[in-house]
């Protein structure tokens, strides 16, 4: 049996030994495309420049969309022509708003990786594509991305056309209340009439849906995907507003449903949230820093390590409506305290998808391994309800010579491992040369975010199949 073991051992040392290692790649960045495509330098054997005359697209000629009741899809007419040179092509239905939203060069990206079959014939006159089921009253493109004789992708081209609203069966309406509004949450009643067959909804801090529906075919489409409602029943359940700034507007958008299924716009129904400071008194904070001990963390291989940790506690006083903090080592916060200082203080971006847990409101601490005798500095900078930043608390720390022996209740009271850099936090950016743990059991979010599925249509009277591209993924 050793003798085997060994055999088999003397085995994958000749395997390893043999394999290669360490050869150069030749990697091409494409636009459109988030990964690059590439290949072992020493398996190239030309590069070569080619210079092509003429005209590579696919001229495209849509007619009127005509919606079929009975089956709920619409039938699309059109023609698509090959120029000289243009020896295939890819051709998909998309909606305009996404569509637009990106470069010729990443539209072509994107249609060369979802665009599915090669055509190597025109459409001609009377080619139609039925079965295509797309959002009613919105405008889409047919978008044909044509091949020279080398396989090269070339020109995008597109044809606009609008789907027609369709009439809705009766007045489709839900109405809205927010209750039990705290500092943290609040409770929403959604209450649709009898003509709502089945209603979407989602919450987020006020601004948030739009932009992140944007890329998404328009809010409509994103509700109408992921959060129908699987009746018609009344609904009540809490909004979670925890981490983010006391006192901010939240908004609720309902896309309520008729009989038949369809829609119109979304309902649009708004709420702020109290404040946690008591407006009166000046906001500070109280740091300390209370242990200093042995615990566990995950080392660089993987495994449980001990190493020595702080432990940092933050409590604000009555005039605190919320806070930010991060600890860094003495030598970087003196290279550049104002801009340090500047970081925290600052409000969560508007115009950027929000992140919970950008703020702290309540009490809270973290734990950082830092080793014994090493200056650090720790800032913390309060808010105040009226949204104006008071004074930065800053103290200059040194850790002890030696750290506390970890007691049984603390290392199995303590998850082993580090916490996830909280997105757009300044934790993010003092995390840089000290490794943290946060023990307040908080996790980075975005729970407004899907992904709508992808979905495909045939041209029965062609015999050919007219994707529709999901761009939201």
């Amino acid at each position: 049996m050793k003798k085997l073991i060994l055999t088999a051992a003397v085995a994958c040392s000749a395997i390893l030994s043999y394999a290669q290692t360490g050869q150069d790649r030749v990697a091409i960045y494409k636009q459109g495309f988030s990964y690059p495509q590439c290949v072992r330098a020493d398996r190239i054997d030309s590069i070569s420049f080619m210079k092509i005359e003429g005209d590579v697209s696919v001229a495209l000629n849509v007619g009127e969309y005509v919606y079929d009741a009975e089956s709920k899809t619409g039938t699309l007419y059109m023609t698509a022509t090959r120029s000289a040179n243009c020896t295939a092509f890819q051709c998909e239905i998309v909606s305009a708003e996404q569509f637009d939203a990106y470069t010729e060069g990443e539209q072509a990206g994107i249609i060369e990786q979802n665009g599915g079959d090669l055509y190597y014939d025109d459409f001609g006159e009377g080619s139609s594509f039925n079965g295509i089921s797309v959002p009613d009253g919105k405008d889409y493109y047919v978008v044909a991305l044509a091949y020279d004789n080398w396989g090269t992708p070339c020109t995008v081209t597109k044809a606009k056309f609008s789907v027609p609203k369709i009439p809705l069966v009766g007045d489709p309406k839900v109405e809205a209340t927010f209750s039990d509004i705290t500092y943290k949450g609040f409770k929403i009643t959604i209450t649709p009439n009898e003509d709502v067959s089945s209603f979407g909804y989602l919450y987020a801090w006020k601004g948030q849906l739009e932009l992140q529906s944007g890329m998404m075919g328009g809010l409509e489409s994103y509700l109408n995907s992921f959060f129908a409602a699987s009746s018609n029943k009344e609904i009540t359940f809490n909004g979670d507003a925890n981490y983010y700034e006391p006192g901010t507007e939240w908004e609720l958008a309902v896309l309520p449903k008729d009989a038949e299924g369809r829609y119109d716009q979304v309902q649009w129904f708004y709420t702020k949230t109290a404040t946690y400071g008591d407006g009166v008194t000046t906001p500070s904070i109280d740091i300390t820093t209370p242990k200093y001990y042995m615990s566990q963390w995950y080392g660089d291989n993987g495994l449980p390590v001990n190493k020595a940790t702080l432990r940092v506690e933050f409590t604000p006083n009555s005039g605190c409506n919320c806070y930010r903090y991060g600890v860094w080592y003495k030598a970087d916060f003196d290279k550049d305290s104002e801009a340090i200082i500047a970081s925290l203080a600052t409000d969560m971006d508007p115009n950027s998808w929000a992140t919970s847990y950008y703020y702290n409101i309540e009490p809270s601490y973290d734990e950082y391994a830092i080793e014994p005798n090493t200056d650090i500095v720790i800032v913390a900078v309060p808010k105040a309800a009226d949204r104006t930043w008071g004074e930065p608390v800053v103290i200059n720390y040194t850790t002890p010579a030696s750290a506390d022996p970890a007691s049984a209740s603390t290392m199995s009271a303590k998850t082993c491992g580090i916490a996830a850099p909280i997105s757009k936090s300044i934790k993010a950016q003092s995390l840089a040369k000290i490794q943290q743990a946060n023990n307040n059991g908080r996790a980075a979010t975005m729970p407004f975010m899907m992904r709508p599925a992808q979905k495909s249509v045939k041209g029965a009277a062609s015999g050919r199949t007219l994707k529709v591209l999901d761009l939201s993924k």
